[in-house]
C-alpha cells in the first residue's frame, strides 16, 4: 500500500533513506541544467538519490507512445530495483515512430550517462518517457511520479531565457501542463526558472562548485517545503546556502489581526507555531552549526520587500522559495507597493517577482509547492486557452 501523501513530502523525508525525484525535460535545452540540479540534490554523496529523467513530448501524428514504469512495490521487479545498471532504460520496450525523437532521446541519455560516470557515486538515474497532449500530460506526470514513488517532481519553467537575458514568451502548452501538475500531483512540485544554472556548475567537479544559494522563508507549508529541500542541498560540498527569514512589523501584524475572525486568528496562530517550530529545528541543525548562513529581514511594505529581494540578487545565483498563495501570509507582506501583474501567477507572489526579467538575468529560481490536494481552492487556477 502506498504511503499517504503527507509522509511523501520533503518536510517529513528521512535523510537516511533514498530520495527519489522525477525530473521533467522538454529537450536538449534543459538537460545540463537538470543535471546540475541533480548534482546538488544528491547532497554529500553518501546518501542515495534516484532521479527519473522524463522526456515530456507533445503527442502528434508521429508520436503515439507513452510509457509508465512497473510499480516498484511489485515483488517481480524488486531484483532490478536493488541492482540497477548505471542508467536503466526503463522504457526500453516503448516503440517510437518519430526518428527525430528517438535521436534526441539517445543524445540526452548519453549526456546523462556521461554525468553519472563522472559523478563519483551516490546517484542513480533512470530514463522515462511521457508522450501526450498538453491537455492530458499532467496525468502522465502524476502516474509516473506515483509509480516510482518520487517525493519531488521538478519541471522546467515554460519560458526559456533569450540571448539578451530576458525570459522569452514561448507560445506553447507547457505553461498549462505546469499549472495542472501543481493542482493534481500528490507529490511536492518544483518549477525551475533557468537563467544559467546549467553553466554554473562544472560537471564532474563537485569539490570546486561554488553555488551561492538563498532560501527565502516567510511562512506557510510551501516555505517549509522549500526549507526542507534547502536542507538537502546544503549537504553538497559546493553549495553555499543562506537562509533569509522575512519578519513583519509587530504593530502592523496586530492591526491586521484585529480585522480577522476568531477562526482566522486561530488558524494564523497555528500556522505561525508550525513555522517557528520548523525553522527553529532548521536553525539548530544548520545555522547554529555554521553549515549555512542566516539573515533576518524586517519588512513593512511590498516595496521594501522587492527592494530587499533585489539587493540579494547580486549575491546569489540560485533562489529557492515556496510557491505561496494569494490570500495567505505571503500576500500580507506584499499588499502595498507591488503591482498585481499576474504575469506568472502559477509561481505564486514571490516566485512571480523572482521570475520577472526585470529582477534578474543571471539568478535561477526554484519555486516549490508542498501539495495537499484537499486544501486547494477550486478557483485557484484560471483555464488558459489552448
Amino acid at each position: 500500500m502506498e504511503t499517504t501523501y503527507p509522509l511523501m513530502a520533503l518536510q517529513w523525508f528521512d535523510p537516511n533513506t533514498e530520495l527519489r525525484i522525477l525530473v521533467g525535460i522538454h529537450g536538449h535545452q534543459n538537460v545540463q541544467t537538470m543535471i546540475n540540479l541533480m548534482e546538488i540534490s544528491r547532497g554529500n554523496g553518501f546518501t542515495s538519490l534516484s532521479a527519473y529523467v522524463t522526456d515530456m513530448i507533445e503527442m502528434n501524428d508521429n508520436n503515439t507512445a507513452m510509457f509508465i514504469p512497473d510499480d516498484p512495490e511489485d515483488d517481480n521487479h524488486r531484483g532490478d530495483d536493488e541492482h540497477p545498471s548505471p542508467l536503466p532504460e526503463t522504457d526500453a520496450n516503448t516503440t517510437m515512430a518519430d526518428e527525430s525523437v528517438v535521436s534526441m532521446r539517445d543524445e540526452i541519455t548519453n549526456m546523462i550517462l556521461s554525468y553519472v560516470e563522472q559523478s563519483g557515486g551516490g546517484i542513480k538515474v533512470h530514463r522515462l518517457l511521457a508522450i501526450s497532449t498538453f491537455f492530458n500530460m499532467h496525468h502522465d506526470i502524476y502516474n509516473l511520479s506515483k509509480a516510482v514513488q518520487a517525493s519531488l517532481i521538478i519541471l522546467p519553467y515554460y519560458k526559456n531565457q533569450r540571448k539578451d537575458g530576458k525570459m522569452g514568451n514561448t507560445p506553447h502548452g507547457f505553461r498549462y501542463v505546469n499549472r495542472k501538475v501543481f493542482r493534481h500531483a500528490p507529490r511536492s512540485v518544483g518549477v525551475l526558472v533557468d537563467r544559467g544554472l546549467g553553466k554554473t556548475i562544472e560537471r564532474g567537479s563537485s569539490a570546486s562548485v561554488a553555488l551561492q544559494v538563498a532560501v527565502l522563508f516567510i511562512g506557510g507549508k510551501y516555505d517549509r517545503e522549500a526549507l526542507a529541500y534547502a536542507s538537502q542541498i546544503t549537504q553538497h560540498p559546493g553549495v553555499n546556502l543562506t537562509a533569509v527569514r522575512f519578519l513583519q512589523d509587530e504593530e502592523k501584524e496586530l492591526s491586521k489581526a484585529k480585522k480577522k475572525t476568531a477562526y482566522a486568528k486561530a488558524m494564523d496562530e497555528k500556522e505561525l507555531n508550525l513555522d517557528n517550530e520548523y525553522f527553529a529545528n532548521f536553525y539548530e541543525k544548520q545555522v547554529a552549526l555554521r553549515k549555512v548562513g542566516y539573515s533576518e529581514k524586517h519588512v513593512e511594505s511590498g516595496t521594501e520587500m522587492v527592494s530587499i529581494l533585489k539587493s540579494l540578487e547580486s549575491q546569489h545565483s540560485f533562489f529557492i522559495v515556496g510557491r505561496g498563495r494569494r490570500g495567505g501570509r505571503v500576500t500580507s507582506f506584499l499588499e502595498s507597493g507591488v503591482s498585481d501583474s499576474e504575469e506568472a501567477p502559477d509561481l505564486g507572489p514571490i516566485g512571480e517577482i523572482l521570475a520577472d526579467s526585470d529582477f534578474s538575468t543571471t539568478a535561477s529560481v526554484l519555486v516549490i509547492q508542498q501539495h495537499f490536494r484537499e486544501e486547494l481552492e477550486k478557483d485557484e487556477f484560471k483555464i488558459i486557452p489552448m
